[in-house]
């Protein structure tokens, strides 16, 4: 796992340990809104859904990763409204997916 990705997962651990709502720092430019998608999948599942998610629009980058999630989404939209129908309307429904939690990027 590269160090960018490592810095994340540590990032966020320290976040979701002391807000109820993880929303972490993160860029955002150009009037797009960015989101971090944390995704807990069913054992034997992360593949199918890094590769199911890495097809959807607006998903910028998907890894599967080491620790409390088993995925982590990167995704860059023109707003809430498209979060909202990303996540609950695209990602929701692939086989595997147990839970996600979303993070909106909020400084850059």
């Amino acid at each position: 796992m590269d160090s960018k990705a490592v810095a994340l997962i540590n990032l966020i651990d320290n976040l979701t340990q002391d807000f109820p709502l993880s929303i972490m720092v993160a860029k955002g430019g150009d009037m797009t809104i960015t989101a971090f998608i944390l995704i807990e999948v069913a054992v034997g599942k992360t593949q199918e859904v890094v590769s199911a998610v890495r097809g959807l629009a607006g998903v910028k980058e998907a890894h599967g990763v080491t620790g409390p999630y088993d995925v982590i989404v990167v995704a860059e939209v023109a707003d809430v409204t498209a979060i909202a129908e990303l996540v609950t309307q695209k990602i929701h429904p692939i086989p595997g997916i147990i839970k996600t939690i979303t993070c909106l990027g909020v400084l850059g």
